[in-house]
């Protein structure tokens, strides 16, 4: 986009990006490209943790509600399937918006494994780091001085007190979970 921009006589100007109708189709294709209800779920989450961290500010998910043709590829990408019932790609939108709601993204950790992504939200002294990998699971040390953490997968599930010292140990999978700060030590 800059090379763009710098072409056509507008370098240095910011405008913002806007990702409109993106979405996995669940249909089974000639060429394979289906995906699973889980890797739909990983993906709408992980795409709006991406434009989170790069300042996308509208991102629209193609299409809130599937079709009830079974071959027609248009039909699989909904939300929420032919009978009005969520698919768990929507649980998994619904605990991301609810897990991040008034938090800001701050910056991505470097956790010196490849393919991983840490990403650090805030609220006034509260933080949220999302952590998901494109790859294999890998377990990983998150810094995390003088809070008391939960941790959030992706459906919802939730872990109290699973940190309470200045690292902890986190199994990075392709589905994000999340670190929750609820209070410092000893609060």
């Amino acid at each position: 986009m800059k090379t763009w921009f710098d072409a056509h006589g507008q370098a240095g100007k910011m405008l913002p990006i806007v990702s409109t109708e993106w979405g996995y189709s669940q249909c089974d294709l000639p060429n394979g490209a289906a995906v699973t209800e889980t890797q739909q779920s990983q993906y709408v989450t992980r795409i709006w943790l991406m434009h989170a961290m790069e300042g996308v500010p509208i991102s629209i998910w193609f299409q809130w509600q599937r079709g009830d043709n079974p071959e027609d590829v248009w039909s699989h990408f909904g939300l929420k399937r032919n009978d009005g019932s969520p698919r768990p790609a929507l649980q998994a939108a619904e605990v991301l918006c609810k897990t991040l709601a008034g938090f800001r993204f701050v910056r991505r950790l470097d956790l010196k494994s490849d393919g991983v992504f840490a990403l650090v939200f805030e609220r006034r002294r509260l933080q949220v780091i999302a952590i998901w990998t494109i790859g294999e699971d890998v377990e990983v040390n998150v810094s995390t001085p003088g809070l008391v953490w939960n941790l959030r997968s992706m459906t919802g599930e939730e872990k109290k007190d699973v940190a309470k010292d200045q690292n902890t140990s986190v199994v990075a999978e392709r589905s994000p979970k999340y670190l929750i700060s609820v209070a410092a030590a000893g609060e």
